[in-house]
């Protein structure tokens, strides 16, 4: 019986996936990419600010080839920014030590049994990498959004 990897999903991928949703995010950017597989399989991803996932705007067989685009999702004022004397962009920070939890949770195979099965072929696979990575995304932003919530501000001061 013949084992092929690309029918299994890749939790190296899923952390991809999210981190480059999450930080283009933060970050306010819009952020594209030229990204080739392990199994040949190339694709364009799109990480837009505030979506579930990002976009994959085509897959295809292709070269090796790598490219890759950060840019503001809304235009900044440069003349209000030029007034000042010093200068500085201050995006919110990405939490890596939350993201890493959030992941070990996740990939936990009681938790995701599917992440650890043959999906059958490389398509299967790749849902399986869309859906746990959009579950990473939605904790990540959840646990965030309630931690930036009034009461539990409170309750952190309390414990300080």
């Amino acid at each position: 019986m013949d084992i092929n990897p690309a029918n299994y999903p890749s939790t190296m991928f899923i952390r991809f996936l999210a981190e480059t949703q999450l930080v283009a995010d933060s970050g306010n950017q819009v952020i594209n990419m030229y990204v080739k597989r392990l199994n040949n399989k190339a694709f364009t991803l799109m990480a837009t600010p505030g979506l579930q996932f990002p976009k994959v705007e085509s897959y295809r067989e292709a070269g090796f080839d790598l490219d890759l685009s950060i840019k503001p999702a809304e235009p900044i004022d440069i003349n209000a920014s030029c007034e000042q004397e010093n200068v500085s962009i201050n995006y919110p920070s990405f939490d890596e030590s939350l993201f890493e939890d959030i992941c070990k949770t996740t990939f936990k195979a009681s938790h995701n049994k599917y992440l650890y099965q043959d999906c059958g072929n490389q398509e299967a696979a790749f849902n399986v990498e869309k859906e746990v990575a959009a579950e990473v995304i939605a904790a990540y932003r959840k646990i965030k959004k309630n931690s930036e919530s009034g009461t539990i501000k409170s309750l952190n001061a309390l414990l300080s």
